[in-house]
């Protein structure tokens, strides 16, 4: 079961020796209610044991209060938390949930009608249409970014989950991208959900285009980032990059054949990230804040980023080869018939699905839009998480 508020406040506060934590601004215009929506947390390490102390707020104010916090809480909309020393009880003030983004979100698992008992979390606001989003090749959820997740989390609800075989999920890796679609159905048949947002990264853009096409009626809007479509039944194609872009082989051929953490975490930085500067911060940036999800924050649960094994990457590796070889029943062939509005995304130099692969699917989707990142490569989705959010968000909130 999850921990009450209290609880997690006081794991958090056991475990990194605060002696005071306080400060939790809320979104303009919320209520102290909606704490599961808070946009970010700062919290202080003092050594202090006066009655006045000084807060500090997220947006650069601050201001003295006593223990009983009235005046400030009149004047700005905040929920503050303190503690009288390590081990000691926390007093609620404001009564709001607590922080409930990425890195304390707990694991649920439930089991579909086909036989595979799938993890997955939920996270977000408790009403509307949630999005699902699908992460990519041999990764499971601990690799989504808590920067990018918990920016789509503060305006909708969010659920990510493990593929069957993959993670925590028990069955067989599909070795389709039909397959993996099904799986997907089954899980949201099995959470009695019946319209979706939908996001699908790399391979998982793959599996979200098949997912649209057997269940239109599933899908209200669609984001491809990262990826492209099926092998075309007629060649050449007219009006796209042709013969199609084929990228280098030791991207793929490392992020497929990494064993360890840190071997994966190499591909990954390899193949996800421009070889500069930039690329380099960016990568490190991204892998510090996957880990700060530990066993602390998530209820003992430890973080899992070793990369998918050797049976189920040969099957993930056999659904993108049946993508390579025409099929009338994978998604090029069948691009006319997303008729709900799809928003593709990518870096402006993927160097595992070409850039020019994006391309393609605005072309043959009717009501679709293209965002191409500058200076970033496949990885674009956490060197600009924060922007990326944006654009999601913007894209399902309006339209455009």
């Amino acid at each position: 079961m999850p921990y009450t508020a209290l609880q997690y406040l006081n794991l958090l506060a056991r475990y990194n020796k605060w002696q005071y934590m306080y400060a939790y601004p809320l979104h303009r215009g919320e209520s102290a209610h909606d704490g599961c929506r808070l946009r970010a947390v700062e919290a202080e390490t003092t050594q202090s044991s006066q009655r006045n102390h000084k807060i500090n707020t997220l947006d650069g104010a601050s201001s003295s209060e006593d223990d009983s916090g009235e005046e400030m809480r009149k004047k700005r909309n905040i929920i503050i938390f303190k503690r009288t020393g390590p081990g000691s009880n926390m007093n609620w003030f404001q009564g709001a949930n607590p922080p409930c983004g990425l890195l304390g979100c707990r694991t649920q698992y439930i089991k579909a009608a086909n036989g595979v008992t799938f993890a997955y979390r939920r996270l977000g606001a408790s009403t509307g249409r949630p999005l699902v989003l699908h992460i990519h090749f041999r990764a499971n959820m601990d690799l989504w970014d808590p920067l990018l997740i918990d920016n789509l989390a503060a305006k909708r609800p969010i659920i990510i989950f493990d593929q069957a075989g993959v993670g925590r999920s028990d069955g067989k890796t599909a070795d389709t991208y039909q397959g993996w679609a099904e799986n997907v159905i089954a899980l949201l048949d099995a959470l009695k959900i019946t319209e979706i947002d939908l996001l699908g990264f790399s391979m998982g853009g793959c599996a979200v285009q098949q997912i649209a096409l057997t269940r239109p009626s599933l899908v209200h809007k669609l984001i491809i980032g990262g990826s492209g479509s099926s092998e075309p039944g007629e060649q050449p194609v007219a009006g796209v990059v042709w013969p199609r872009d084929v990228p280098p082989e030791k991207p793929i051929t490392w992020l497929a054949t990494s064993t360890g953490v840190e071997d994966f975490k190499g591909s990954l930085e390899y193949s996800f990230f421009p070889e500069t500067d930039a690329g380099r911060k960016a990568a490190a940036a991204y892998f510090k804040r996957i880990e700060q999800r530990n066993a602390h924050t998530s209820g003992g649960e430890e973080l899992m980023l070793e990369p998918l094994g050797e049976e189920g990457t040969k099957a993930q590796s056999a659904s993108w080869a049946d993508y390579c070889v025409p099929n009338p029943n994978n998604a090029f062939d069948r691009l006319g018939e997303l008729k709900m509005p799809v928003l593709i995304q990518n870096g402006d130099d993927d160097q595992l699905v070409s850039s020019s692969r994006s391309f393609e699917m605005l072309k043959f989707i009717d009501n679709a839009q293209l965002i191409l990142y500058p200076r970033s490569g496949h990885g674009y989705i956490w060197q600009y998480a924060e922007r990326v959010a944006e654009d999601v968000n913007k894209f399902l909130d309006f339209d455009l």
